[in-house]
Order: C-alpha cells, then structure tokens, then sequence
C-alpha cells in the first residue's frame, strides 16, 4: 500500500501521523465503563427522572466503520499532510481516495463523521439542538435503526411489560401471545 511506504520512506515527516495510527488501532477496543458503574448511573438517573443507557465510544464507531473507512480516513490524512505544492503525489492519492470512496458504505460514514461531530467538534450541534427543542426532530444515524423484526419483537416485550403491570389486562395478554405466536411462524 502506497501509504505504508510513504510513512517508512519519510519517518521523520510522518512521526506524529504513524503514532496517531498506532494509537487509533490499539486503542479501538477501549471500553472504560464498567458495567457496575453504568448499573450505579442507571439507579441515580432513574432517582433523578433521567434514563441512562451505555452506549458506544468514538473508538467503537472508528472500529465499526470498516477497513474502508478506514483507508478512506488515512488516504485523507495524508493528502492534507502532503505538500501543497507536491501535485504529483496529491493526484495518486486522489485517485486512492476516490476508489477507496466507491466501496464505503455512505450509512457508516455518516454515522462515523456524526459521532465524531457529537463527541470533538459540535459544528450540527446547535442546528440539532434547534430542531429537537423548537420541532420535536430528531436527527440520528443509522447506528440506532433496527431491523424490522427486531423492532417488533422489542417493542412486544415492551407491551408485554406494561401489560402485566396493568390490572385486568390478561385479554390483551392473550390477543399478544397469539400475535406473538402468528408473527414467529410468519417470520420463520
């Protein structure tokens, strides 16, 4: 890969952006909450009338983003760490980017460059913040999206749970077990 042998070639230029990468790559697999400590959250919050819920790092987001997003974010590293004036090497590595560009799923990418502007730069957070409070829109990525089955089976436990804390519900109980029922043969 060019970009590995741009990186030996000029060791010296390249220090900071090849130990960037080696920390990216070690460190995608952090997770610094524990579980008890979210469990501890998840209490205080419901003290407090807040849901609490762990949701995934910006390491977590780089890693699932993919190889090509990957190649895609380094080909973009190094065109801006490239000289201005060094035309030749810019063109290769547009020609890389571009074809690295056609094989990245735009879904992942989004949901990448939105976590990345919640978590560092915060350039859609008052737009969104406009939206939600003023509109009732929300905007997310794909990230929270589930598949249909999936949906409806979570949302079934979720009706299941209400109906049971309600009293004289065992009718719906029933009409929701035979949905329940219709739905797996359906979907299997």
């Amino acid at each position: 890969m060019r970009l590995n042998s741009f990186i030996d070639e000029n060791v010296e230029e390249c220090t900071a952006f090849a130990g960037l990468l080696f920390f990216a790559e070690g460190a995608l697999g952090l997770n610094e909450v524990s579980d008890e400590t979210i469990q501890t959250l998840k209490r205080l919050g419901a003290k407090m009338g807040m849901k609490v819920k762990k949701t995934d790092s910006i390491f977590v987001y780089l890693k699932k983003a993919g190889k090509g997003m990957e190649n895609l974010l380094r080909y973009a590293s190094m065109f801006m760490l490239t000289d201005v004036t060094d035309n030749k090497t810019r063109k290769m590595i547009m020609q890389d980017i571009k074809k690295e560009a056609q094989k990245v799923n735009k879904k992942e990418v989004m949901d990448l460059l939105m976590q990345i502007d919640k978590g560092l730069v915060h350039f859609t957070s008052i737009p969104r913040h406009i939206l939600m409070s003023f509109f009732g829109i929300e905007i997310t990525t794909f990230h929270r999206w589930m598949e249909d089955r999936e949906y409806i089976e979570k949302e079934v436990r979720h009706i299941r749970k209400k109906l049971q804390d309600m009293e004289g519900a065992d009718k719906e109980i029933t009409l929701l077990d035979r949905f329940e029922r219709s739905f797996l043969k359906m979907v299997t």
